[in-house]
């Protein structure tokens, strides 16, 4: 019992029952608690003295083992960056509290300018930091040596020790990873523990698997499979191959996934197989033909490995399987055994009667496989047919940024509605960092504005998921003539100008914060 609660028990059961003994406190409170006991006062008022001595003290939490002997700390070192201007600061300030979505960009206007955040907003900084591994890598620059001093005192931020080092850990780093977290910590702490130690030490991670694999429930080792996507290779095969056998039907699924984006494994192999069975060329005088053999219910073994019976509203039993062996087979077996170019695949895919289950199939194989030619080819065959919008959208990702953002303007002037403009914007077109390119920001702001517009419009619970998308999307040479194309009056509903309003409210705050930066 703390001595806080010693005294809480005392209140409830009343002072004039028993002697009120409050239980011993170590540290700075224990001389101040002392001398309130020692008063000349009713046990009452020395109850309450002494609770007003301890709340404060019990909040403050537990004295930090970085203490000097003296009992004083350190002092941070100094910085050889210069600070921000208050300019800086105050628009930093406002993001943090306004417009977190805006801290990405705000880090990186600072890191390029050299200049270091205020002291008064570290703690906020790391806390970020600590909830998403994508801006740390500015946030080293921008906290400074201060900033690192400050998370050496506090655990949840021994995160930034990894980032300084350009998250590139040496084998003694690896050591340093928190072991307890492994052998007591949530499964969430396991798995986070694991995939760390998968990104250094990939071989440790697997044995430490291995060593606790038959004493998990299914759920844990699901989990934790799934942490082997980190630095997968060969290494691993063999113990996945056992995880094909797993009695958890979950565990098998992320078994069979993990091994199919390793073309050179014996599943890898035996589906070649099963395709040879199914896949053949035909040549009908200077004519190549696709053909394709209409295969049976799976078998035992073609379970085992993953293959599954199903069917989809466009897809009958006989296209799911088709769908189900192209998208485990690996990309060598069209482009080497068949000598097909993945230009050559995507047309004579174009021309199959299985059309919709090999395009699904091998939009599939190039993800697991992360084939950018396959992707590429399929891509442009997908680029007239709607039908196929939804393959298109898991290979698109894999295409250089520059091919990546072509496509998505193309798809983004297609777009008919706000539902429509938000799917893309959601799944197609967010691989950016910071910003999209020019071209693909005036494309979503003019078809999205358009919509927002349209006489028919009244969605304004999806304007308020798309707009701030949007607002801190657009590139910067965009912002101002965005800002300028919408009227002061939408002449709408007052949710929808609501919704406006925020929008620019985000465009102003970005123009102002590379102004302040810019000067």
């Amino acid at each position: 019992m703390t001595p806080l609660a010693s005294l809480a028990r005392s209140v409830m059961l009343g002072t004039e029952r028993g002697p009120v003994d409050p239980a011993p406190v170590p540290g700075a409170a224990a001389p101040v608690l002392e001398t309130v006991w020692s008063r000349q006062a009713s046990t009452e008022e020395r109850v309450l003295w002494a609770a007003a001595v301890l709340g404060p003290y019990e909040d403050a939490g537990e004295t930090s083992g970085a203490v000097a002997p003296d009992g004083l700390l350190e002092p941070a070192p100094a910085d050889e960056r210069p600070r921000c201007s208050d300019d800086v600061a105050q628009i930093l300030r406002r993001i943090l509290a306004e417009q977190p979505a805006l801290l990405a960009e705000w880090l990186e206007l600072a890191a390029t300018a050299g200049v270091i955040a205020p002291p008064s907003a570290l703690p906020d900084l790391l806390d970020a930091g600590k909830r998403s591994k994508e801006i740390r890598p500015q946030l080293v620059k921008v906290v400074g040596r201060r900033g690192r001093w400050l998370a050496e005192l506090n655990p949840p931020w021994s995160y930034l020790e990894k980032a300084s080092a350009g998250d590139n850990l040496t084998e003694p780093d690896a050591a340093q990873l928190d072991q307890e977290a492994w052998d007591e910590g949530t499964l969430a702490e396991r798995e986070t523990f694991l995939r760390d130690l998968r990104r250094v030490d990939p071989a440790s991670a697997l044995e430490l698997l291995k060593e606790v694999w038959t004493s998990e429930n299914a759920a844990t080792r699901e989990r934790l499979l799934g942490t082997l996507d980190e630095g997968l290779g060969m290494s691993d095969e063999p113990f996945l191959e056992e995880a094909l056998g797993d009695r958890s039907k979950r565990v098998r699924g992320v078994a069979a996934e993990l091994l199919g984006r390793l073309p050179a494994s014996r599943r890898a192999r035996r589906m070649i197989a099963r395709a040879e069975a199914i896949f053949r060329l035909e040549r009908k005088m200077l004519r190549k033909s696709l053909v394709v053999q209409e295969p049976d219910e799976w078998d035992a073994a073609a379970q085992a490995d993953g293959l599954t019976e199903g069917a989809a509203r466009d897809l009958g039993p006989a296209a799911w399987r088709i769908r189900e062996l192209a998208a485990a087979t690996p990309v060598s077996f069209w482009t080497d055994d068949l000598g097909l170019s993945c230009e050559e695949l995507a047309r004579q895919v174009d021309r199959s009667p299985w059309k919709q289950a090999l395009s699904s199939g091998l939009a599939r194989a190039a993800q697991l496989q992360e084939n950018v030619d396959l992707a590429r080819a399929l891509v442009q065959a997908f680029r007239d047919d709607d039908s196929r919008a939804r393959e298109e959208r898991v290979v698109a990702p894999l295409l250089p940024q520059d091919e990546y953002d072509a496509l998505a303007v193309g798809r983004v002037a297609k777009a008919e509605s706000l539902a429509e403009l938000s799917t893309l914007v959601a799944s197609h077109v967010s691989g950016a960092s910071c910003y999209w390119s020019a071209e693909l920001s005036r494309a979503v702001h003019v078809k999205a504005r358009q919509h927002t517009l349209s006489p028919e419009t009244g969605d304004a619970w999806r304007l308020s998921q798309l707009l701030p998308s949007i607002g801190i999307r657009l590139h910067p040479d965009v912002i101002e003539e965005a800002r300028k194309l919408w009227p002061e009056d939408l002449a709408t509903t007052h949710r929808i100008q609501e919704e406006v309003d925020k929008f620019q409210i985000v465009l102003v705050l970005r123009h102002q914060m590379r102004e302040v930066f810019r000067t």
